[in-house]
């Protein structure tokens, strides 16, 4: 497992602090919820949480971690159907209600944060849209260039040198 690093820290400071009203991700790894955040949609799914292909009996991760990292296929004790992780492997769709959580959330948003995406996998490319359509900002941190850094307020390509910064803000606040 990847340990929690300082942008996950800030982020969670910053919606303790009442300045983030959520964080949308991509990533399945469960980082932000390690770090304190509480309003954390996960667009792909998460591994927290698998079922059953065949039943749907559901399972959390603890219960078939042993076998996960044994390399072998779970199965469940049921029915014996395959048993599937909670995210979105390719060629599935993304949750519709998580979907039109998002679309108010980035339409409402007075500013998104664009962390570390290079914002060509939809349909989170176009949630930033929303809110630039709505006349809010966005600020863009990420390692290349994006197709909206020409409409982003600011951009940025180190994360963590980003989030260091803040961070000394915040701790003099």
């Amino acid at each position: 497992t990847l340990p929690v690093n300082i942008v996950h820290q800030v982020l969670a400071e910053l919606e303790q602090q009442g300045l983030l009203a959520a964080i949308y991700t991509q990533n399945i790894d469960m980082l932000h919820q390690k770090a304190g955040s509480r309003r954390v949609e996960e667009l792909h799914g998460t591994m927290a949480g698998h079922h059953c292909l065949q039943c749907g009996r559901r399972f959390p991760y603890a219960d078939i971690k042993a076998l996960v990292l044994q390399d072998q296929v779970p199965r469940c004790p049921q029915c014996q159907g395959l048993i599937k992780p909670d995210v979105v492997f390719f060629g599935e769709g993304l949750d519709f209600g998580m979907l039109q959580r998002a679309q108010r959330d980035f339409t409402s948003a007075d500013l998104t944060l664009v962390l570390g995406s290079s914002l060509t996998v939809e349909p989170a490319a176009s949630l930033p849209r929303l809110t630039l359509h709505n006349h809010g900002r966005l600020v863009i941190v990420n390692g290349q260039p994006t197709s909206l850094d020409h409409r982003a307020e600011l951009c940025y390509n180190d994360l963590e040198s980003v989030f260091t910064a803040l961070k000394t803000w915040l701790d003099k606040k």
